[in-house]
């Protein structure tokens, strides 16, 4: 769970709007000395998982072993805390999410087929309100008439091949540079094995998309070493 937790958090573009929403006058020290708590607490789902999993063994949807934990082995007013931690961390996700698709459709396909627009200040804001309103109708509507699974596993699904095509140009750039053949064929690797683990396989929705990962990861290094010469040479002078 800690590398699919820290890569999650790292590479995925509607994470990182938590970063991009600190103040400038926010200390990052103290911002760690209320997440490390935090961080040890959330750490304790999966060992309570484990658990339940053998205290109860008849249980046979692993989505069942925190809400027997919390109404069987722990104090109302303390499973209460933890239930608002876990909708406070779904409602969260479900923002990030829903502001990060506005943005894009509302800015970014707004600049592509408009790109000679001057829209003012008080219409784009309009525009960027209005999308943020028409998209949450919309997931409203699907969360009421798609199956609950449904949305869950299209949830995973997205999230965790994202999470394979996007760690090459996003996280490994940051700390070695390779050239755009490398980061088309990692985004592709990572597309295809993530995909193919967590469609095809029984291999978990946190195993897979690591796996992915790892092949994105591999590619984007190898192709950008491959490629170096050819890249260098379209980017030179006259071509």
């Amino acid at each position: 769970m800690l590398p699919y937790a820290f890569l999650f958090t790292a590479v995925l573009p509607y994470m990182a709007v938590r970063f991009l929403a600190f103040k400038p006058t926010v200390k990052m020290h103290h911002v760690a000395i209320w997440v490390a708590p935090l961080g040890c607490l959330l750490s304790l789902v999966p060992i309570i998982g484990l658990y339940v999993r053998i205290a109860h063994p008849e249980l046979t949807d692993a989505d069942q072993a925190m809400p027997v934990y919390l109404a069987s082995f722990l104090h109302p007013a303390l499973a209460g805390i933890i239930t608002l931690f876990i909708l406070f961390a779904m409602k969260s996700t479900a923002n990030s999410l829903l502001h990060t698709v506005s943005s894009a459709a509302s800015h970014d396909l707004r600049t592509a087929l408009f790109p000679d627009s001057h829209a003012s200040n008080q219409r784009i804001l309009w525009i960027n309100r209005s999308w943020v309103a028409i998209l949450g109708v919309i997931g409203f509507l699907m969360m009421l008439f798609a199956p609950p699974f449904m949305l869950s596993w299209l949830g995973i699904l997205g999230s965790g091949t994202l999470l394979a095509v996007m760690i090459g140009p996003v996280f490994i750039s940051s700390f070695w540079q390779g050239n755009a053949y490398g980061a088309l064929a990692a985004m592709f690797t990572g597309l295809v094995t993530s995909g193919s683990f967590l469609l095809f396989t029984d291999v978990g929705w946190v195993e897979g998309p690591l796996y992915g990962c790892l092949a994105s990861s591999v590619i984007y290094i190898a192709v950008s070493k491959l490629t170096q010469g050819v890249a260098s040479a379209a980017m030179a002078p006259g071509h």
